[in-house]
């Protein structure tokens, strides 16, 4: 789904089936990353979830939190984050990004991997979409 204004209140009340499993969700205006997700924790058939935002949003999230909503997602195996680029932003800006965005990734799969050793937590690099 690519929208241009996402709503907490639309994403609410658009549950996917139980036969819509991989979902890939991009907004261009609209809540934070950490707003959006106590909601798509009742998607609980999601099992690959790819969510596209601005580096600085995920960066935002605190790993407990994406840890909390993955262990609440049961049937999640696979999240992805896609950090889109803002041309805004600085070289130096998105060093000191990318490097936090490590740093979550690891922390997550400290925290994760023991207790569901086939998830698979992923952040790509910062793309240009």
């Amino acid at each position: 789904m690519d929208l241009l204004c996402l709503t907490l209140n639309d994403l609410a009340e658009l549950e996917p089936t139980e036969n819509t499993t991989d979902i890939t969700l991009r907004w261009h205006e609209g809540p934070f990353l950490k707003e959006v997700l106590p909601v798509l924790k009742r998607w609980r058939h999601s099992c690959r979830l790819t969510i596209v935002d601005f580096p600085e949003n995920i960066d935002e999230v605190p790993f407990e939190d994406i840890c909390a909503f993955i262990m609440a997602m049961e049937h999640l195996s696979y999240l992805h984050f896609v950090p889109q680029r803002e041309d805004h932003l600085e070289p130096l800006s998105y060093e000191v990004l990318k490097l936090q965005l490590e740093f979550l990734v690891d922390k997550v799969r400290e925290l994760i991997l023991p207790q569901r050793p086939n998830f698979k937590f992923d952040i790509s690099r910062i793309s240009v979409m």
